[in-house]
This record gives structure tokens, C-alpha cells and sequence, in this order.
């Protein structure tokens, strides 16, 4: 298994935190681009240089994204969590997961990632076997209306559009603070925890994967 790997020293992330012109063009915006791309990421001397909080909240939201924060990748990394709890009433069908093609292919690619396979244990095989029984238990979702763009991150974009087009009761997610103008949809979003409580939802805690 070959990784990505990618050696950064601190003073360039800080550039990109101090930087307003993030487009791909540009050379913050190649190196924010490249850090989404990599499977394991040095920083050197992270710890001697001063980031304002607006620039360290921009850095956490960069790595951040290295470790997808959907309930799927998640429940592949951890059987006895919140996540995976949620799954299993979704495989009991005792609630409905939603999801379009785009979004779907998404989870595909995020959980075949080298860094996800090490993370889960898994093989590639063992998540087409799970996205095989998630593909017959989910509601397919057509996105008939677009309303880019709504999120700062153009990634998180078809999540919404896919909650909004069918109507979504939540979208569930660790990743609530970049979902928030879902709330202009009527849609609330909330993570595994929040989702049990606000639905009243119980499961009988398993290991099966």
C-alpha cells in the first residue's frame, strides 16, 4: 500500500492563514489544494510560530478534512461509537438514509482511500460489501434544484443539495459548523449524539459489521 505524504513547513501554513486569496491559482491556493490530497502530512515547528484565530480556525478547517468527518467513514473506524450505532438502525430500516449517485460515489472514494483502509482495517472488498447493503436500504435522491453556493466548501455542497431536493428531517454529520446555512433549508444538523437524542432513537449495541 502506497501513501501520499507531504512535508510542510509551518510558516506556509500560516501564509495560508494569513492569506484572503485562496483560489486554486493562487499560491496559498495550491498549497491549501495540496493538502487535501495527501494521506499523511508533516508540519515542521508548528509550535514557534503565532496564528491569529481567525487564521487557526482556517488551519483546523484544512486538516480537518483529511480526516473526513461523515458517520459512514467514521463508523468504519470505530464499532462501539455513536456512528456506528446510527448505521445499524439505518440497516434495521428504522430510519431513512438519504443519498444521491454523486454522494454516494463520494463515500466510495473516501473510504477506498489508503489512509482510511489502514484507519478501519478494512479492505476493499469489505467496503464494497458494505456499500453494497447500503446501496439496497438507502433512499436514492435526485437533485432536481441546485442552490450554489450555499456552503464554503464546494465538497460539502451536494450533501445539502441532496437534504434539500428529498426533504431531510436532519443532516447528520461531525461537521456542523460549515453545514450551518442548512438552516435556511428547515433542516437541522446534527451529529450521531444529537441525532439519538433529538429523535428519541435507542439500538441495541453490536459488533457485527
Amino acid at each position: 500500500m502506497h501513501l501520499r505524504s507531504g512535508f510542510y513547513e509551518s510558516q506556509q501554513a500560516n501564509r495560508i492563514t494569513h492569506d484572503t486569496d485562496l483560489h486554486r491559482g493562487s499560491f496559498s491556493g495550491r498549497i491549501a489544494a495540496s493538502l487535501l490530497r495527501v494521506d499523511l502530512m508533516i508540519l515542521d515547528e508548528l509550535g514557534y510560530l503565532p496564528f491569529s484565530q481567525a487564521g487557526g480556525a482556517l488551519l483546523f478547517h484544512l486538516l480537518s478534512k483529511l480526516y473526513d468527518t461523515n458517520i459512514l467513514v467514521a463508523a468504519t473506524h470505530n464499532r462501539y461509537g455513536p456512528s456506528f450505532a446510527l448505521m445499524q438502525i439505518i440497516r434495521l430500516r428504522q430510519v431513512t438514509m438519504c443519498c444521491s449517485p454523486a454522494l454516494f460515489l463520494e463515500y466510495e472514494e473516501v473510504l477506498k482511500r489508503p489512509n482510511q483502509l489502514v484507519a478501519s482495517g478494512l479492505l476493499t472488498s469489505d467496503i464494497d460489501a458494505i456499500l453494497n447493503e447500503l446501496a439496497g436500504i438507502i433512499e436514492p435522491v435526485t437533485t432536481h434544484y441546485q442552490w450554489r453556493p450555499q456552503l464554503r466548501d464546494p465538497a460539502d455542497e451536494m450533501v445539502l443539495e441532496a437534504a434539500a431536493n428529498v426533504q431531510a428531517h436532519a443532516i447528520v454529520t461531525y461537521n456542523l459548523r460549515d453545514f450551518g446555512p442548512a438552516k435556511l433549508f428547515g433542516i437541522p444538523v446534527l451529529n450521531p449524539e444529537q441525532t439519538f437524542q433529538h429523535f428519541g432513537l435507542t439500538v441495541k449495541r453490536s459488533s457485527k459489521p
